[in-house]
């Protein structure tokens, strides 16, 4: 990602409330910050770009021609409640696997968007981790 995993702390707190299911799992975390915040666009269709090293960076595990994130994908939607709408590579036209996620929860949306919208670097955190970033507490300085 091209930018910092960071967010405010207030909206680390809701996303955690409202998606009880992510607990303390880093994989689920960063794929949730894919999701939301990912710049990597399929060219003919616009949406997220979601191959298979990028899949095992998010998951934490080294990336082999081997490698499928399919069980990775599967726990977050059970465990989050996420719809994922995937579409499989087309090599022969040179298109990659793109996905597209639907959060049922209408308040865990609206905070995405008001994030999205509203970056306050004062008491933001590591999305994942939740603990306080050391480049935002520099930058709020």
């Amino acid at each position: 990602m091209n930018h910092l995993p960071v967010v405010s702390r207030q909206f680390r707190q809701a996303i955690a409330h409202e998606m009880p299911g992510l607990g303390n799992d880093p994989a689920l975390w960063r794929l949730l910050l894919y999701l939301c915040f990912g710049t990597r666009r399929d060219y003919h269709t616009g949406r997220l770009l979601l191959s298979g090293k990028t899949l095992a960076w998010l998951e934490g595990v080294e990336y082999s021609a081997y490698y499928s994130g399919d069980r990775f994908l599967q726990r977050f939607r059970d465990r989050c409640h996420v719809v994922l709408t995937l579409t499989e590579p087309d090599p022969s036209n040179h298109q990659a696997r793109t996905v597209k996620a639907f959060i049922p929860s209408v308040e865990a949306e609206r905070l995405i968007v008001e994030e999205r919208l509203n970056q306050d670097v004062s008491d933001c955190v590591d999305i994942v981790t939740g603990q306080a970033n050391k480049l935002c507490i520099a930058l709020a300085t």
